[in-house]
């Protein structure tokens, strides 16, 4: 499944949310966060969701601070599969197809 502009805007949002916490906090210095920065440009492009996951789940791996983004990531996919899968259920519904929608409500 294919990652949208909107999803990697919100990814690259979310880490700079967390990078700010962090430097405002106290919690990682400017070496790190400068590392961190680098790290995750380097992750990009992102050509899946499935991309998506493996890079973040090995850049949080690296950078603990950043194990947030990983449930994030995690969470949109799951969010984004739901969407689909409601869709497809809509669509049936419309056509009468009572017993497929349910059927693909099953899927998720």
């Amino acid at each position: 499944m294919h990652a949208s502009v909107d999803f990697i805007k919100q990814l690259e949002l979310e880490y700079l949310r967390i990078l700010s916490k962090e430097i405002r906090s106290g919690t990682i210095s400017a070496e790190v966060a400068q590392a961190s920065a680098r790290y995750f440009l380097k992750l990009l492009p992102f050509s899946s969701y499935n991309d998506i996951t493996i890079k973040i789940e090995k850049f949080a791996t690296e950078y603990t601070q950043f194990t947030h983004l990983f449930t994030f990531v995690k969470q949109q996919e799951q969010e984004v599969k739901t969407q689909i899968v409601l869709e497809r259920m809509r669509k049936l519904m419309k056509e009468n197809k009572i017993t497929e929608a349910i059927a693909a409500a099953q899927t998720t």
